[in-house]
């Protein structure tokens, strides 16, 4: 099986990294649902990469380490995204019935130094590379951070950075670069 890991905040939605298109920056941690703001293109993007890849969200969440929200309320932002998810891929004509278009989502709580966080990410997706069978030589790993790229790169994966306006700069352990999740799958679909 065929997987793209995508990383959350600054690739999927907006995140302290990242102005939208308001010229706001959005919210430091999204902890509540109606905070979220999805990047322009990056649902369209997960249902064109779904039609090859299964998909895994994989997350840092610093708020729940410094206590400022609940996993179990972490978890259920996710779920709902998740379900703004199908609900897109409806209008995008994919038949979601039998399936779901995010596999798993792994949701690991942020740890104080870059080594720490390259570990959380790799061992969950690792974790998921054992439980799903994933031939991690034929997937990638979607991130906009050093860690995130760290972490896929320890894991196997063929990796893009999302190089964002307020982000971290391109690192040269990156297979490829994008400024977009769009144009990331571009990229990992070959077009």
């Amino acid at each position: 099986m065929k997987a793209v890991f995508l990383d959350v905040d600054g690739v999927i939605r907006y995140n302290d990294k990242l102005i939208d298109e308001c010229g706001d920056l959005g919210p430091r941690n999204v902890i509540d649902y109606s905070q979220v703001k999805y990047i322009p293109g990056s649902l369209e993007s997960m249902c064109k990469l779904s039609s090859s890849y299964k998909l895994f969200w994989i997350t840092l969440q610093n708020c729940i380490a410094r206590g400022e929200a609940e996993f179990a309320t972490i978890k259920a932002v996710f779920n709902a995204m998740r379900i703004d998810l199908e609900l897109f891929a409806k209008d995008y004509l994919l038949d979601t019935t039998h399936f779901s278009l995010v596999q798993d989502i792994g949701i690991c709580t942020s740890l104080p130094t870059e080594e720490d966080k390259v570990r959380a990410k790799y061992e969950k997706v690792r974790s998921f590379i054992d439980k799903y069978g994933i031939w991690s030589k034929d997937s990638f790993g979607v991130g906009d951070s050093t860690h995130d790229i760290l972490a896929f790169k320890k894991a196997g994966l063929k990796t893009i950075q999302v190089i964002l306006p307020h982000g971290d700069a391109f690192i040269s352990e990156a297979d490829f670069c994008a400024t977009s999740l769009e144009e990331a799958a571009s990229i990992i679909l070959g077009g």
